[in-house]
């Protein structure tokens, strides 16, 4: 049975191991490491050899720059590539040459202002392709970084400073999603500076600066007399399709956006919607049916066309600008507080009060596990109001305006 090496009590001299095999003593010289960075010995059968075999191993070391074999075989094939290039310029050494570098090039990149980066950071990502809606979101979400930082150099922000950034978003009354928003992006910033020689550390490590805690209560959705205002304010504006397609069937805005005539179906008596990958931009689609005699089956023919074929223009939804425009007539109308992603969460809420089908429910949002729905949705709303949410009709909307 063997034993690792170890240094006998005689005190062999640094790189000399003695070693103890099924009761017979050797002797192990350590020669370094070769190319692949695996470390060779020397087996000797006597003490005598062993120091004697030490001693050439010195010698060599000696001959051939005792600080080479401190390199490990990757840095010694970084030194051997920069020799070879150094080799062409005569009077110049590598340790020159470094010099050169690290006065000239590090540090000159290291002084540039975080404002100056921030650009160039966003500008990287536009060139990358990287969506409109994306780079508005970046855009914001990088704003408080440079209104906060952008006088300084990126190299000089501390991880106290952060802190003091973070308690400031406090003190001015920011959630702890959107501070934990704002400080994501600013510590992808920082790696990206890190990466490209623009600073020596991040001061955003996620140790060092602990993310706030975001607590998920309750989802906000929309009330039965509130989903009648928004079908009767945005069908006034053109946007019928877009409100039904968000409020019963839970579609983002952003796949309505994308959605055209020719994803929409219909097969005898049920209105099929195919949302492919290129819709929901992800790896999975989702196919949503739609048949006459459910409730929500009804509601939606109803509003799309009712009359057996369906009445959509082939672009379902306008531009985001366009949306936006239209929006901003809508909104002071509604009389009540709009809730971001509403219109999907009102979709989840009623569809489970009235179904309580968790499968068909996570089917309808696109979920692949009911986790999401059992955490948000359930037990949110009664069943008589979810009867009540898809009983609602184009003329019951327009009966209720003109009683306002």
């Amino acid at each position: 049975m063997s034993s690792k090496p170890r240094q006998s009590k005689n005190k062999l001299p640094r790189g000399v191991y003695q070693r103890t095999v099924n009761g017979s003593t050797s002797f192990l010289v350590s020669l370094g490491r070769d190319g692949n960075g695996k470390q060779r010995w020397k087996s000797c059968k006597t003490e005598d050899e062993a120091l004697a075999h030490r001693q050439l191993v010195g010698h060599a070391k000696r001959q051939q720059g005792e600080s080479l074999w401190l390199l490990s075989a990757e840095q010694r094939g970084d030194a051997v590539n920069a020799f070879q290039i150094l080799k062409d310029h005569p009077g110049e050494t590598l340790t020159a040459a470094a010099e050169f570098y690290l006065k000239q090039h590090l540090s000159l990149s290291r002084q540039q202002q975080v404002a100056g980066l921030l650009d160039k950071f966003i500008a990287e990502h536009e060139m990358a392709g990287v969506s409109l809606p994306t780079m508005r979101d970046l855009r914001c979400r990088l704003k408080p970084l440079k209104t906060k930082f952008g006088n300084r150099l990126a190299n000089e922000v501390t991880v106290e400073d952060i802190k003091q950034w973070d308690k400031e978003m406090t003190e001015k009354g920011l959630s702890p999603l959107s501070r934990r928003h704002y400080l994501n992006k600013a510590a992808s910033f920082w790696r990206w500076a890190v990466a490209n020689k623009f600073a020596y550390s991040t001061p955003l490590d996620p140790l060092a600066v602990r993310r706030p805690k975001v607590v998920r209560g309750g989802v906000r959705f929309f009330t039965v007399d509130e989903c009648k205002k928004i079908l009767e304010r945005f069908s006034a504006q053109g946007l019928r399709s877009y409100a039904v397609l968000g409020l019963f069937c839970g579609i983002r805005p952003e796949e309505v956006r994308r959605l055209r005539a020719h994803h929409f179906k219909i097969d005898g008596d049920t209105l099929v919607i195919t949302l492919d990958a290129d819709i929901t931009k992800t790896v999975w689609r989702r196919v949503i049916e739609l048949r006459k005699g459910t409730p929500l089956g009804d509601c939606v023919w109803a509003w799309l066309g009712g009359n057996g074929k369906l009445e959509l223009p082939e672009k379902i939804a306008p531009s985001l600008a366009t949306w936006r425009r239209r929006f901003r007539k809508i909104q002071p109308a509604l009389g009540f507080p709009w809730v971001n992603d509403g219109m999907r969460h009102t979709a989840a809420t009623f569809h489970f009060a009235l179904s309580r089908d968790e499968q068909a429910t996570s089917a309808l949002l696109g979920h692949t596990s009911t986790v999401m729905l059992r955490t948000h949705y359930k037990g949110m709303t009664t069943e008589s109001e979810a009867k009540k949410f898809y009983a609602l009709r184009p003329t019951a909307v327009e009966e209720h305006d003109d009683q306002e």
